[in-house]
């Protein structure tokens, strides 16, 4: 059984869509969404695999997912307010995700910066508009690190680890 943890939460189903069983998905995570082929959907606490025959934006921030094995309106009337998620290895290698609650289950990875080598343990992601930043922790020494694409090369759950690049002369504030 999967872990949660390693997944990416995609957003949650909120209504059901005609009567052959699509649902609605409210998410603001579109670019994970493009070459998903399954999903999970949570259950009862559990993760249930539930493959993605077909899926269509209607908004900015819902998707109508048709999924294999939901032929009709009651089966996806279950569904309704249930979370979904897709492991992190099934998402693109080349961007990691920078989902800001995909990144609070790397809370206590160690953070290892490409020039200067490991900077400390992540402590918690600040949510300031804009601009959330990775709070890591050094002994007393707190380092702030824009979480953006730019900065943040690679999370590895397996490690724990989370290698950044961080801007020449960030580190040295500290």
């Amino acid at each position: 059984m999967i872990d949660l943890k390693h997944c990416t939460e995609l957003g949650s189903i909120t209504k059901t869509h005609g009567v052959q069983g699509q649902v609605a998905l409210h998410t603001n995570s579109f670019e994970n969404i493009e070459s998903m082929e399954w999903v999970f959907i949570e259950q009862d606490g559990l993760p249930v695999p539930f493959f993605v025959s077909e899926f269509r934006e209607t908004t900015a921030e819902m998707v109508l997912l048709t999924l294999d094995d939901v032929f009709n309106q009651d089966a996806a009337s279950e569904l309704i307010n249930s979370k979904v998620w897709i492991p992190r290895e099934a998402l693109s290698a080349a961007e990691p995700s920078l989902n800001l609650a995909d990144s609070q289950s790397c809370i206590g990875y160690t953070v290892i910066d490409q020039q200067l080598g490991e900077l400390g343990i992540l402590d918690a992601i600040l949510d300031f508009d804009q601009n959330p930043l990775l709070q890591v922790k050094n002994g007393r020494t707190e380092i702030l690190i824009p979480l953006q694409s730019e900065f943040i090369l690679d999370i590895d759950d397996r490690s724990q680890t989370i290698r950044v690049n961080t801007p020449e002369g960030l580190v040295d504030l500290y």
